[in-house]
């Protein structure tokens, strides 16, 4: 089971708990959170949820991709802002969604392109790429504004 702060963080992307997609993205995302940069391979997460939930894997995708163009098309705003902050960083993924390199997204090879924010819907491979670039620095802000909501407490 993914862990509260992957759910979270999926849910203020926009993606509502009401779609399947949603439990399977944050599955892939906790998978990739929890393993060593130079491992991550969106084929080895996508096909690692699909056996956990022991559903086929092209229905997974499917389920994914309707959640996130659903939120993409009625609340874009923190789903937007992520791409495009995503796109101005440049971040790179390869073509078959697999990456390599210090961080999920940053493909070293002379094969990746660049995320571009075009105004549509990203692709299952794009958005997950930059949900898991993403997700670290939202854990980090999260865990400082309870710090803070703590100390305010102590005073």
């Amino acid at each position: 089971m993914a862990s509260t702060e992957v759910y979270r963080y999926v849910f203020e992307l926009g993606i509502s708990p009401k779609h399947k997609g949603f439990h399977y993205i944050c599955e892939v995302l906790d998978s990739i959170n929890n393993c060593a940069p130079s491992l991550f391979d969106i084929e080895v997460a996508f096909t690692a949820v699909s056996l956990k939930f022991g559903i086929g894997r092209h229905s997974m995708e499917r389920n994914m991709r309707y959640a996130v163009q659903f939120a993409w098309n009625t609340q874009e705003s923190s789903l937007q802002a992520l791409i495009s902050e995503a796109a101005r960083k440049g971040l790179r993924i390869s073509p078959n969604g697999s990456t390599m390199g210090g961080m999920p997204g940053l493909a070293g090879s002379a094969g990746a392109y660049r995320i571009l924010n075009r105004g549509r819907p990203p692709s299952l491979a794009e958005f997950i790429c930059s949900a898991a670039w993403g997700l670290p620095d939202w854990i980090e802000q999260c865990g400082r504004m309870q710090r803070d909501r703590r100390e305010l407490r102590m005073l």
